[in-house]
């Protein structure tokens, strides 16, 4: 809050308000206001700061001038009077005087309130002029140079203008002349200049009378020549010459002629020394040139080298890395080889040694049926049948179990082992990197999957159960039924592995004379 009640203020200055941002109500009445244009910005004010209020503005009263005396101080101020901004309407364009003179800068200006002038000179000077105080202000302000005696080198002029006193060099440049009021400003700048045109005239008034001096003592110098050799004519002497071939005067002239000489060696003795030092200077700065350039040249064959050098090593530098990529894409390339060149030999290693065991393995079952099949040639099978008949023996029949076994023309045949050395695949075998995605005629699990393998046939339950890696070398031996009686004997079954194929053959006979055994 801010409160100037009854303070016997007329008007306020402009920009009281401005670093009061927090204010929000003010008091202006009870203060005789003299309402013109310079409170013109308090209403502008208060239409920029809406958080600020006028406390009692119907109180707040104008004093003068009389016509609007009584009338609040925000009407009078925005609809009573027509307020301008300062402006220059007219000023000097062309200040061209000469030196010496006396010079007027004319600057014409208008606005509500009437605005005051501010001059400014070159060298920074100010000079004020108001309307209402005319020139004093502007004569009361003067701090510029002064010239013959008291007289003041600067004066504002009743108008307004700035007169200048004997314009000199230093007077010459920018003068500016600003108008302002409580609205605002306005500023021209007039160019003060010298007039040199004068200046030619000088000359051709010189050039003249230097054009008769020399033409009147060209005639004074004749007129002498002439009454000289009229004397000489006539035998007479000029008084102004006797004596002039007295032993005085001769010693007179053979000083001076001495003196002309030794002043003529001596000039000649320094012009050639003059030509010496300067022929010197010459052959020096020629030689440090020819040095400069030597030296550039060989900094530049040095750096011509150095590049080349660089160049060099980058070269030799990308060689190496070429090299090296070459080396290691190389050597992956052969480990890339040596690793399918193993895999091969590896997998064919294995291809082999499952074939050869697969081999072996049918051979092996080969011999075995035959053994067996002349062991059951030479049991008697018709006293087994009377034996078993009149035993309580359980009845081992051969053809429920399913275990009567193939003839050996009916055995499968032997496995391809050809297909191991010669090609007959498939275009996507040809690679040496071809593995089956089945189990191959090879692999030693076929001898569990092969569905006419004697063995399954037999032991259908124990081939289920057998893994591959651990499955033995199995003979199944059943006896075959014979041609005779419909009543089938009980049947004797021996299961044993290959070594135990002699023990075998020696427990047949015991199993014919048996009456309620059944030996496996």
């Amino acid at each position: 809050k801010l409160d100037l009640r009854f303070n016997n203020f007329t008007t306020l200055p402009p920009g009281l308000f401005d670093p009061l941002t927090q204010v929000e109500r003010i008091r202006l009445n009870g203060n005789p206001w003299f309402c013109d244009c310079r409170l013109y910005w308090l209403l502008l004010w208060l239409r920029d700061n809406v958080q600020a209020h006028l406390l009692s503005p119907s109180q707040t009263l104008c004093a003068k001038p009389s016509n609007l005396t009584d009338i609040t101080l925000l009407d009078a101020v925005d609809k009573h009077m027509v307020c301008r901004n300062a402006t220059v309407l007219e000023h000097t364009t062309q200040a061209h005087f000469r030196l010496f003179t006396s010079a007027v800068l004319s600057c014409r200006v208008d606005g509500s309130p009437a605005p005051s002038i501010t001059w400014t000179t070159p060298h920074r000077h100010r000079f004020n002029w108001t309307a209402e105080y005319g020139a004093s202000v502007g004569n009361s302000s003067l701090n510029g140079p002064v010239a013959k005696g008291d007289c003041p080198k600067f004066v504002l002029l009743k108008n307004g203008d700035l007169f200048v006193r004997e314009v000199q060099r230093g007077d010459s440049g920018h003068y500016r002349c600003t108008a302002s009021n409580v609205l605002g400003h306005h500023t021209v700048a007039i160019q003060l200049t010298l007039d040199y045109d004068f200046l030619v005239n000088v000359k051709i008034v010189s050039v003249l009378v230097g054009c008769a001096t020399a033409f009147g003592f060209l005639l004074i110098t004749l007129v002498v020549m002439a009454v000289s050799a009229i004397l000489r004519r006539f035998g007479l002497e000029c008084p102004c010459c006797m004596g002039g071939d007295s032993p005085r005067a001769r010693q007179l002239y053979r000083m001076l002629e001495s003196l002309e000489q030794y002043r003529c060696q001596q000039l000649e003795r320094l012009r050639e020394n003059y030509a010496c030092q300067v022929q010197r200077i010459k052959d020096n700065c020629t030689q440090q040139m020819e040095r400069i350039r030597e030296s550039y040249s060989g900094q530049t064959e040095r750096l011509r080298d150095f590049c080349d050098y660089g160049t060099t090593q980058i070269t030799n530098i990308r060689d190496n890395y070429y090299s090296q990529v070459q080396r290691v894409r190389d050597y992956g390339v052969g480990q890339i080889d040596r690793l399918r060149e193993n895999y091969v030999f590896q997998r064919n290693r294995i291809r082999k040694f499952s074939a050869h065991h697969l081999y072996k393995l049918r051979e092996n079952y080969k011999l075995q049926q035959q053994h067996l099949n002349k062991i059951l040639e030479n049991l008697n099978l018709e006293s087994c049948r009377s034996v078993c008949a009149r035993t309580d023996s359980i009845i081992f029949d051969a053809a429920d179990l399913g275990l009567v076994p193939p003839h050996l023309d009916m055995l499968p045949p032997p496995p391809a082992i050809l297909p191991l050395f010669v090609d007959e695949d498939t275009e996507s075998q040809v690679s040496a990197y071809y593995t089956p995605d089945t189990l191959s005629q090879v692999s030693p699990d076929e001898v569990v999957l092969q569905p006419n393998f004697p063995i399954l046939d037999c032991f259908p339950d124990f081939a289920a159960e057998l893994p591959v890696a651990d499955m033995p070398e199995v003979m199944c031996a059943m006896s075959a039924e014979q041609p005779g009686p419909s009543h089938m004997p009980p049947l004797s079954v021996t299961v044993h592995m290959d070594s135990q194929m002699e023990a075998a053959a020696s427990e047949v006979p015991l199993l014919h004379n048996a009456s309620h055994e059944t030996a496996v």
